[in-house]
């Protein structure tokens, strides 16, 4: 299913918008995935295979962002809206070096208000119009990244996201802006430190708001480098800590685990940070 609704958007789904009446009142939610399991893959292909899974709001429920619980691999891919706005949110995992068993969870949105999911294909930014907000799909460009990421709100109403791979597309949910309230960019900086094998990076919203999506950056590990046994000319490597899990933590808070990329303790340290917006249901 996964591949099918990828192969719509790459032949030719730049934009898909969705209209229903006018805005109501507008309730936020977290649902759950049942547990799954990631197969570990064979020896040193640990990253060669993507395992998918889709999380599906109530009804006619949005959603708006994705998490996950640890996975001990690099997510390679979110999946966003494509054609039609039909609640769900997917991701594709890399099989990690053990069997994992992991649970996904989205925020949804109750209520009537217009949506639109765009894609720029290869590009840098997306820009969602002044009457909307951008929500972004901060994970697109598969997981064997050896540059600096960023993936980040411009501003309200874009995203951008670079460092992703040459094939990395910047995406967003452009929601009304109308059905949301006190809306604001926060962003919480951390270090990867040197001994560590992973780091947790958690910020929070303002009393009586909620985090309504997510993006992050993160540099390098080169002496952390994780390199298929096949790889001959430099494409098969990653240097970049990954982003292990994404969750909601507390009422108004979200929280990022990233780890090395050869799951060793980190022998040099590097920048991290965590993206949130903020907003209260209008």
């Amino acid at each position: 299913m996964a591949r099918a609704l990828l192969a719509l958007v790459m032949v030719g789904a730049l934009a898909a918008t969705i209209t229903t009446p006018a805005s109501a009142a507008v309730k936020l939610s977290a649902v759950k995935s049942k547990p799954f399991t990631v197969s570990a893959g064979e020896g040193d292909y640990r990253f060669a295979f993507e395992e998918y899974e889709w999380v599906e709001c109530h009804g006619s429920d949005r959603a708006l962002t994705i998490g996950w619980t640890d996975a001990h691999a690099p997510m390679a891919l979110i999946y966003s809206h494509t054609w039609n706005d039909d609640g769900n949110l997917g991701f594709g995992t890399t099989r990690p070096a053990k069997t994992t068993r992991v649970r996904g969870v989205v925020v949804c949105a109750k209520g009537k208000f217009k949506a639109e999911a765009k894609i720029k294909l290869r590009a840098d930014t997306v820009k969602c119009s002044k009457r909307q907000l951008a929500l972004g799909i901060p994970i697109d460009g598969g997981p064997l990244l050896s540059s600096p990421v960023v993936s980040r709100p411009v501003g309200k109403h874009a995203w951008s996201t670079t460092g992703e791979g040459a094939g990395a597309s910047a995406k967003a949910i452009c929601v009304a802006a109308s059905a949301f309230k006190r809306v604001k960019l926060v962003k919480r900086k951390a270090q990867f430190k040197p001994g560590s094998a992973k780091t947790v990076v958690k910020a929070s919203c303002a009393r009586g708001t909620r985090p309504i999506s997510w993006g992050y950056e993160t540099g390098t590990l080169p002496s952390n480098e994780f390199r298929l046994p096949e790889d001959i000319d430099g494409t098969n490597v990653m240097t970049t800590p990954y982003v292990a899990a994404s969750l909601p933590s507390g009422a108004r808070g979200w929280a990022l685990t990233f780890r090395t990329p050869d799951g060793a303790r980190a022998r040099t340290g590097t920048s991290l940070a965590l993206h949130l917006v903020c907003a209260k249901p209008a």
